[in-house]
């Protein structure tokens, strides 16, 4: 039981706290249902191929479309332009559909790593019935620091052999930094085409992005 007065208890509390009753061992997740909610994208900047990483977000009430989430990089060059012959792919290698793309807008005027995300709606294919992708949480945006180990789950560069295959490295929370505790550096193992991938851990039994590498 608690210690604090009734009146400084939220009336939902049901005694359990973040630490100890919700997180979990990511090495007990199902990975192949992990590294399936993982998109491999493909695609031209200043003359050049290149590649990135996205994730499915869970998201109630998409029924006809599916939302990604991704770094910016991924949709912007280092001279503010638009990448070119966007293409992006699920782990069947299906091509999927893309409705709309959008970006911080901060992040074309100054490349901060506060800045550099984005997110992509595309049409939900007909081969997938149930929603997929990682959940989130706003409980933990207003936690000081996270614990514990987080998975890194994306595709490597077009040019490795595992360009077309998922894979996940994992490793252990190492801190929280930033104004805002925005910032969360991880001792799992990061490589080029990894960019945009969805950090998590396992929260409630599920996995839950946290960031995005």
């Amino acid at each position: 039981m608690h210690s604090l007065p009734s009146e400084f208890v939220h009336p939902q509390w049901n005694g359990l706290y973040l630490d100890s009753d919700h997180l979990g061992d990511i090495a007990n997740m199902n990975m192949k249902t992990v590294e399936g909610w993982a998109v491999y994208l493909e695609f031209r900047t200043e003359g050049r191929g290149s590649s990135g990483s996205g994730f499915f977000l869970n998201m109630p009430g998409m029924q006809e479309h599916e939302l990604i989430l991704t770094s910016a990089q991924n949709l912007i060059d280092a001279k503010g332009n638009e990448v070119e012959d966007l293409g992006i792919f699920d782990l069947n290698q299906s091509k999927l559909e893309i409705v709309a793309q959008w970006y911080c807008p901060a992040y074309r005027r100054s490349r901060k790593p506060e800045y550099d995300y984005a997110a992509i709606k595309v049409k939900r294919t007909t081969a997938v019935t149930e929603g997929r992708g990682f959940g989130f949480t706003m409980c933990l945006g207003d936690k000081e620091r996270l614990s514990g180990r987080v998975g890194v789950t994306g595709y490597h560069h077009r040019d490795s052999s595992y360009a077309r295959e998922p894979t996940t490295s994992m490793g252990p929370v190492l801190t929280n930094f930033g104004k805002e505790k925005e910032f969360l550096e991880y001792g799992a193992a990061t490589d080029e085409g990894l960019t945009g991938s969805p950090v998590w851990i396992g929260y409630d039994g599920l996995p839950i992005a946290v960031a995005i590498q």
